[in-house]
């Protein structure tokens, strides 16, 4: 899908739990947001016009110890598509 949309900015942001250190949550949420990146290119997508980003635990899903796991995640945005 995405190399459907060539012309399209791809933002790839990072998120993390609200664990550690916040330097350490925009560390790690920086990698996943690479790792992430580094996948697409390896797949094909042309994403030299996009953002690569970490947010740390700036935009949790949510706020429950419980759903802690949600806030560990990467998410995708097509801007332009």
């Amino acid at each position: 899908m995405l190399r459907r949309y060539r012309d399209a900015r791809i933002t790839v942001r990072g998120h993390c739990a609200p664990r550690g250190t916040e330097e350490g949550r925009r560390e790690l949420s920086e990698e996943r947001a690479a790792g992430v990146a580094s996948f697409l290119r390896q797949a094909g997508v042309e994403i030299e016009n996009s953002r690569v980003s970490g947010l740390g635990a700036r935009e949790p899903v949510s706020l429950l110890e419980k759903d802690e796991h949600l806030n560990r995640r990467v998410e995708i945005i097509l801007e332009g598509a």
